[in-house]
């Protein structure tokens, strides 16, 4: 299970590689679409960043999966270690490779973006709150740290759930990702860093707590079902 061989594997860095570069690609790409919606005219945006998203992610995977596995996210890594579809090794040198990634998409996307839109979206970067205009001046919105924590807890569960089995080979996804949220994190700084372990703790615990759940109700048949 914990496969420390791995550390010493040349596939296993090189797959690595994949990782970090789809990462990066990820979190440049997903960003950039939702400022440049949300900054533009378009109808029913919120419709447009769900299809375009949804394109880049398929053809991300299309591209990693064949190098890695396709994780381009801790989450995955981390569950895919737990029921033993890869090694614990594994899924750390993943995980790495998926936060450096996330870094660089980070500092890839402040380098394109003007000063202000920076401020406006925060890089896309995690937070419990935001502050939004308001009628009578800016207005706080956003969750109280244990509502965020459970909601974290809750949304990576049902991730797992509807979109995994657990066939002997690997998965291809991106949800619930704390790689994405670290690496504006790291980059902008700041605010991004309150309650930042939320969407660490949150997502590590569903995972645990799924792990739990294929072994109380294993599936009559394994099946694949990515993203």
């Amino acid at each position: 299970m914990l496969g420390l061989n791995e550390f010493f594997t040349l596939d296993v860095w090189r797959a690595s590689v994949g990782e970090l570069i789809g990462s990066a690609v990820l979190v440049f790409m997903l960003d950039t679409i939702v400022i440049s919606t949300l900054e533009s005219d378009i109808k029913m945006p919120n419709l447009v960043i769900s299809i375009l998203i949804a394109i880049v992610i398929a053809i991300l995977l299309l591209a990693v999966y064949p190098v890695s596995g396709g994780h381009i996210n801790p989450v995955i890594s981390f569950s895919a270690a737990l029921v033993g579809l890869v090694s614990m090794s594994r899924a750390v040198i993943y995980i790495i490779a998926q936060c450096v990634g996330a870094v660089l998409g980070a500092l890839a996307l402040k380098a394109v973006v003007s000063s202000t839109i920076e401020q406006t979206f925060s890089l896309g970067g995690c937070t419990l709150t935001v502050i939004a205009p308001g009628p009578n001046g800016p207005i706080t919105i956003g969750l109280e740290t244990a509502q965020a924590f459970w909601l974290e807890i809750f949304c990576t569960f049902v991730f797992l759930f509807a979109s995994i089995g657990w066939p002997k080979k690997g998965y291809a996804g991106a949800g619930m990702n704390p790689a994405r949220c670290l690496g504006a994190a790291v980059v902008r700084g700041g605010h991004l860093w309150n309650g930042h372990w939320v969407f660490w703790a949150g997502p590590a615990i569903a995972c645990v707590a799924f792990y739990l759940y294929t072994k109380i109700i294993p599936p009559a048949t394994p099946s694949f079902n990515g993203l």
